[in-house]
């Protein structure tokens, strides 16, 4: 039988900047879910803007990206999708993303055609993302540092799976003068990681099966997330929770990420899209 990918490599997509059709050789990760309206691409907020969240442009020639490309291991998603309307001017046209109202939310949503979750769309039951089991279990961030894919065929891709730590309590939001923090909705996290990875869905795992806490019916809508092929009997999916949405590290020489809690993916929608 050919071989087939574990659930979590599926939860992901390969996200690749644009400019007018030229590839601004900046590439980065994502997720897609589930809405009632259409898919929802997620990914940090810098890939899209194409600029830090302190405003500053990350491109060296000043470029910004006006649309984007997809693709996982079933292929090219969507050729391509513009960020802004009328024109997709990033200057002067308003953008087709969306971002958090409290700024420095480093995290966007962006709806894409239908055909796009047909092989990507995970759901976001509040049961992936209950906070009482993180600390026990390792941090996975599922995505392409360094622009790096599994390559299984033209256009398929699988992404590389990196190992970390939870390194703050995630029961409370995250304050720190220096790095400008209040209030923040975000995790951190212990891990090695490298530009390319930011947009990735970060999951702990806990690799003893379901902790007490966790009953069969939470199991089961956990199964919706990282899942797309064979979920509700694969157990890892089962043993997975989402974190959140990695971003960067706090500096250049630091080994600790910064995650955006999914309840900053919950106030986007509940802004942006009552009926989603």
């Amino acid at each position: 039988y050919p071989a087939q990918p574990d659930s979590i490599s599926l939860a992901t997509v390969f996200v690749e900047t644009f400019f007018n059709g030229e590839h601004l050789q900046t590439s980065g990760t994502g997720f897609v879910i589930r809405t009632k309206v259409s898919p929802m691409l997620v990914t940090a907020g810098h890939m899209v803007t194409g600029r830090h969240p302190s405003g500053k442009c990350l491109h060296s020639q000043g470029a910004l990206p006006n649309q984007i490309t997809l693709t996982n291991f079933f292929g090219r998603l969507v050729v391509s999708v513009p960020l802004y309307s009328a024109h997709n001017d990033p200057n002067n046209d308003g953008p087709l993303y969306w971002l958090h109202d409290k700024p420095g939310v480093d995290v966007a949503l962006l709806p894409l055609p239908q055909e796009a979750g047909q092989h990507a769309a995970n759901s976001l039951h509040e049961s992936l993302w209950r906070p009482e089991t993180y600390t026990r279990g390792i941090a996975k961030l599922i995505g392409y540092p360094e622009g790096l894919t599994n390559l299984t065929g033209e256009n398929r891709v699988l992404p590389l799976w990196k190992t970390g730590h939870l390194a703050n309590d995630p029961h409370f939001d995250f304050t720190n003068k220096r790095l400008a923090f209040e209030n923040a909705p975000l995790c951190l996290v212990d891990a090695t990681t490298r530009p390319g990875l930011s947009g990735a869905p970060v999951f702990v795992v806990n690799e003893h099966g379901l902790a007490p806490e966790w009953s069969a019916a939470s199991a089961e809508a956990m199964s919706d997330f990282a899942a797309v092929v064979n979920a509700r009997t694969n157990p890892f999916a089962r043993r997975t929770r989402l974190v959140g949405v990695y971003s960067g590290r706090t500096s250049e020489s630091s080994e600790i990420g910064l995650v955006w809690k999914p309840s900053v993916i919950h106030e986007i929608l509940a802004k942006h899209c009552a009926n989603c």
